[in-house]
């Protein structure tokens, strides 16, 4: 509790023109990094001043920053409030509460941010709306640190058919927990594709040529977590030994290029970036690696959601070097902010991992076609006040500008896929 309250003490501040220094010192002891650019980087820092004063240390003596969230206590109560649920009606006496209705599987669903056995249950009762085209796994293989399945489904023509040679995209989210948006936008693409299945010629064409694996919750104790207790955790919930720590950002445990010198993840458990004593180290990151092993051999896309920062991200996040295929990644991903921007008016940004002002290590961003978004809201607009609290109004908004891309990018995979 007391960790808590002092969490709800901070204030996020924006420092431009970070020096290499002030990224290592922000990198090495895992500073929670809110939001980062080209030329800025957004941190939550506690009350007062000392942190602030070991920055401008770290930066050569000067700081310019300045505070974007004066309150992050503010920002949570806030959010609290707007997702409070009326109050139920008590029952009388002698009487059973009545049960909780039923999930709701139209757009209604969208209407607020669900906890992980409702969107369990939403991804059962879409694949028993639409059998022939969708099926749900239960688990993709093991379980959480908590013990909790990461459930999935895949959606698609000839699921079941043995002569089913189709290739493969995946769509993942909620890696960390606090990132409510990247939820609820992975399942507002797989409610679209399954809706416009029955209408849309060029849907029906699409799960026609490929198939799509859905895992919208890759971090489900972390999930739950910042449901119930935090609302700002990151991590998942691996205690470690007998200290009050928790937590592994599975982000940085994926084997590639873990440890790597360029920074992005730190050694302490303490920290929000922490890598974890071995790469591979998390159920939840071991789980999706058998899993694409596995059940996704023709793998041809892979997406990463992610929130906040409207960008979209192709790799490397660790080194200037260049992909094979950089221009392949290049073209996609401007004529995906482009397709992005052009539905509600936003300014996503098509970027190189690397070129933000800190990188990162150990990620998933390493599959074909591997492509990361970060979702609303920006962080230079108004909207960028809500962080990772993006109001549930904008849910719906947030899973349209991203549907045309969507689809651009699953169809620029298949007509030019990546060889090695």
């Amino acid at each position: 509790m007391a960790s808590m309250l002092r969490e709800l003490c901070h204030r996020v501040i924006r420092i431009v023109n970070p020096t290499k220094s002030l990224l290592q010192t922000v990198s090495t002891r895992g500073l929670d990094v809110w939001a980062r650019g080209r030329y800025s980087i957004d941190i939550r820092v506690g009350p007062g001043t000392r942190e602030i004063d070991q920055l401008r240390v770290a930066n050569g003596g000067q700081l310019n920053f300045r505070i974007l969230v004066p309150s992050v206590s503010a920002l949570l109560a806030k959010d609290a409030v707007q997702r409070t649920p009326p109050p139920s009606r008590r029952p009388r006496p002698g009487m059973m509460a009545a049960p909780d209705p039923p999930i709701p599987i139209d757009l209604s669903f969208f209407a607020d941010y669900r906890t992980y056995p409702q969107i369990v249950e939403y991804l059962q009762a879409k694949c028993a709306e639409f059998p022939n085209i969708c099926e749900f796994v239960p688990s993709i293989g093991g379980q959480s640190v908590e013990g909790r399945d990461i459930a999935s489904v895949r959606i698609g023509t000839s699921l079941g058919s043995a002569n089913n040679t189709k290739p493969q995209a995946l769509v993942q989210a909620l890696m960390h927990g606090r990132e409510w948006a990247s939820g609820t936008t992975a399942l507002y693409l797989l409610h679209r594709l399954l809706e416009q299945s029955r209408t849309s010629p060029l849907v029906q064409q699409l799960l026609g040529q490929v198939d799509i694996h859905f895992i919208p919750v890759l971090n489900p104790d972390g999930y739950m977590y910042s449901h119930t207790t935090n609302r700002l955790w990151r991590k998942n919930r691996r205690r470690h030994g007998l200290l009050d720590t928790f937590g592994v950002d599975l982000n940085r445990n994926f084997p590639h290029r873990w440890a790597s010198p360029n920074g992005g993840a730190s050694l302490n458990p303490s920290d929000e970036t922490y890598r974890g004593p071995r790469p591979a180290s998390e159920p939840d990151v071991k789980a999706v690696i058998d899993y694409v092993s596995k059940e996704m051999p023709r793998m041809i896309a892979a997406l990463d959601l992610h929130a906040f920062s409207e960008m979209i991200m192709r790799p490397w996040g660790d080194t200037p070097d260049q992909t094979p295929h950089e221009e392949q990644y290049k073209q996609v991903t401007e004529r995906m902010a482009q397709a992005v921007n052009r539905v509600h008016g936003q300014d996503f940004l098509a970027i190189k991992s690397v070129d933000l002002v800190d990188g990162s290590t150990g990620t998933a961003n390493v599959r074909p076609y591997s492509v990361a978004i970060e979702l609303r809201p920006n962080p230079e607009t108004e909207n960028g006040q809500f962080g990772f609290m993006l109001p549930a109004s904008q849910i719906i908004p947030t899973g349209e500008e991203i549907f045309g891309a969507f689809l651009l990018y699953v169809r620029n995979a298949i007509a030019n896929p990546l060889r090695a």
